[in-house]
Parts: C-alpha cells; structure tokens; sequence
C-alpha cells in the first residue's frame, strides 16, 4: 500500500499548484526561492517504507539556506524509534521484546543543486519552475541510539552505524507562495523514497 501511495504521489505531483496559476498571474516569471540567495525553506518529512524494521517512520526536518544560485543546503535532523528483531523463517521476522522500543537520531547536512535548467536544455522545453522543481540532493551526519530501560541490549546501542547518508532526485511543487509538497527516490541509510511539506520562510 506504501508504495502505491508513492505512485499515485508521483503522478499527481505535477497537478498539486493548478490552483495556485490560476489565482495569480505572472507566476512563471517570477524568481523561484531556490535561485534567491539568502533564501531560507524548512522541509518536513518522512520515509513511505523504511530499509529497517522500525517501530515508527523516520522523520526528518532540515532547513536550507540558499548559498548560490540552484544551491540550496542547510542542517538536518532525523528521529525515529525501532525495536528489536530476528528472522524466524524466510521472508518472516518476529520482534523481541515488543514493548522496548530505541531512540535513534541523526544530525547532519543536506545539499541540494536544483536541475530545472539541466532538464529544459535536455528536453528542450520550457519547465515552470513553481510548478515543479526538479533537484538533485545529498546529505550525511552523525548517528546515535539512545534508551531509557534496564532490559535494553548494549547491541543495539553500541552496534548502531554512526555514520548515516543518502544520494537522491527530488521534485517539489508550491501550491502556495509559501507551501508545497516534496517527493524524493534514491537510495539511503534509512529509505528509498520520502514525501513531505515544506515552507519558503524567507
């Protein structure tokens, strides 16, 4: 269901800022966030399916600075909760001590190079940028586990990968000057593919 929910994401994406075309005109000339430097935005969101067995959806939140033109990046947090499990046959894993759940969280940086340009020389056509922007995005940091319980496994804390990172292409659309949604696909330490919000705070 998870991953349906990202299709059908992906093909609506393009439609979310009819809305916001019809109400205003001009839009298409106007200069998008992301080539503003000093531009600040704050994304919020999540992994549609996780590469762990998580006991709840990692959730990050990053704000980005544009430092130069298509180049946005900024610091990152992520926090999420797992627990403990093993596989029991093939395809099947059963969890241990349901009920103790870990703390993970990671501090990091994200940059982003929006492509727009990149794409409409490729394809030779014109892309509303406040329609759709179209990125390129990286970002890595420092990961640690934390619990609160005497039945806690040392393992688990102590053999958590401390470095966490992820490569991805992206695609966002405002529906209004200050709001729109995101969605991204890559490969990273906690997922494949994410979706989310974020604002144009400055």
């Amino acid at each position: 269901m998870k991953l349906t929910g990202c299709w059908i994401f992906a093909v609506l994406f393009p439609f979310l800022s009819f809305g916001q075309i019809w109400k205003q005109t001009g839009t298409f000339q106007e200069i998008p966030f992301y080539k503003k430097p000093g531009s600040i935005s704050i994304h919020l969101n999540n992994y549609m399916f996780s590469k762990r067995k998580v006991a709840t959806p990692p959730v990050n939140v990053i704000a980005e600075v544009t430092a130069a033109k298509n180049l946005t990046l900024g610091p990152m947090f992520t926090y999420f909760q797992f627990k403990r499990s093993e596989f029991e046959a093939t395809n099947a894993t059963r969890w241990v001590n349901p009920e103790l759940r870990y703390h993970e969280f990671m501090i990091g940086l994200k940059a982003e190079y929006h492509i727009n340009s990149v794409i409409e020389k490729i394809i030779n056509k014109k892309i509303p940028q406040h329609i759709v922007d179209t990125y390129a995005a990286g970002w890595g940091g420092y990961s640690f586990v934390k619990v609160n319980s005497p039945d806690a496994e040392e393992e688990q804390v102590s053999n958590n990968e401390k470095f966490r990172g992820g490569l991805a292409i992206g695609a966002r659309s405002l529906v209004l000057k200050w709001m729109g949604f995101s969605l991204e696909g890559g490969y990273s330490s906690y997922g494949y593919c994410s979706f989310g919000l974020f604002f144009v705070a400055r």
